[in-house]
């Protein structure tokens, strides 16, 4: 699922209150990305080979350049992330990224920001064999929310 044809923004909130269910062989992901494949962030990608650990990424080109991609991926761990919901954030800024999980920060960036309008994208998959993985596996959003960051310039006009 996602806001490719509807909804796009450049700096602000994303944020998302999800449960998922894990199986072995599936992963859930709250993404964004631009026209092309990076720059690209993974809010959270959880796989079900460790439900007690969330990946959160960011990938894009240093200097625009095609040839020089870069990422910075960091694991999460902890909780339990496939007991209950869990209420993922990004805040994007125009120096930096800030991760939240339930209000807590737990990761901010400052290389590879993007200055492009991107979109949402809620995904799941199988990453191997699924037979005999534990299956089904679920991934339930209850709601997602989008806020727009004001710019000073913007305020100083009102």
């Amino acid at each position: 699922m996602n806001t490719g044809e509807s909804f796009r923004q450049k700096y602000g909130a994303f944020e998302a209150k999800v449960r998922m269910r894990a199986a072995p062989s599936v992963f859930h992901a709250f993404w964004m990305r631009s026209e092309k494949a990076v720059p690209h962030i993974d809010i959270f990608r959880f796989s079900g080979k460790n439900k007690k650990k969330i990946e959160i990424n960011n990938y894009w080109q240093e200097n625009g350049d095609p040839g020089n991609l870069r990422n910075n991926t960091d694991s999460i761990g902890g909780m339990d992330f496939s007991k209950g919901f869990f209420i993922f954030r990004l805040e994007w800024y125009p120096d930096r990224l800030v991760w939240k999980i339930n209000n807590t920060t737990i990761k901010e960036e400052d290389r590879g920001v993007p200055g492009e309008p991107m979109y949402i994208m809620f995904s799941s998959g199988v990453e191997g064999d699924a037979n005999g993985s534990g299956l089904p596996a679920s991934f339930d959003i209850d709601w997602v929310r989008c806020y727009r960051l004001v710019e000073e310039s913007e305020l100083a006009a009102q």
